[in-house]
């Protein structure tokens, strides 16, 4: 083989070479920017979680201090609930149940696995303020039944009070808890 024919014949291998090295390097460069743009999507994707979580968790708390603060006054003011505290308490019931409702469809479309965790809890504070209002309905009736009704709907209230805190504890974030692996979090 000649000399020039062996220069060629380098040049062309050192060509195919860079050639190669630079469709590898462009390949990696791709791939990375793919890994971290899915790398950023999961993280919006579980902060939007996360923030929906709180939302319910947040209306929660507050809608269940209320029914619980509610009941506890019935039951021990021996005058029991005038008809302005019930105006107030229907009135704010009202206004809270409307916010929930909200803050469940934006945790359900965020996440269906955590929505349905959660949605016990949720049940069952729709059946503590079931409670109440019933409770309501019968003390317009009759008004020594409907405080002993709207009292015993504490106990109901004190329960769901009381597992909110580890129900929410259990929520996204580092651990190992259904909701939190709901989300992909390590």
């Amino acid at each position: 083989m000649s000399a020039e024919l062996m220069t060629v014949l380098a040049a062309v291998i050192a060509a195919f070479a860079s050639l190669f090295t630079v469709v590898l390097t462009r390949n990696g460069a791709i791939s990375l920017d793919a890994r971290k743009f899915d790398q950023t999507q999961r993280a919006e994707a579980d902060k939007s979680l996360r923030l929906a979580l709180a939302e319910v968790g947040a209306e929660m708390s507050q809608d269940v201090q209320r029914v619980v603060l509610f009941a506890w006054n019935a039951k021990h003011d021996p005058g029991g609930p005038t008809s302005i505290d019930i105006a107030e308490y229907e009135k704010a019931s009202s206004a809270a149940l409307s916010r929930l409702f909200r803050a469940q469809v934006l945790l359900a479309a965020n996440d269906r696995a955590t929505y349905d965790i959660i949605a016990p809890l949720i049940r069952s504070f729709h059946e503590t303020d079931d409670c109440v209002t019933k409770a309501l309905i019968t003390l317009k009736r009759d008004r020594q039944q409907g405080i002993a009704a709207v009292a015993a709907c504490h106990a109901q209230g004190i329960v769901l009070y009381d597992s909110m805190p580890e129900a929410f504890a259990n929520g996204p974030g580092p651990g190992n808890s259904p909701v939190r692996r709901s989300i992909h979090c390590p």
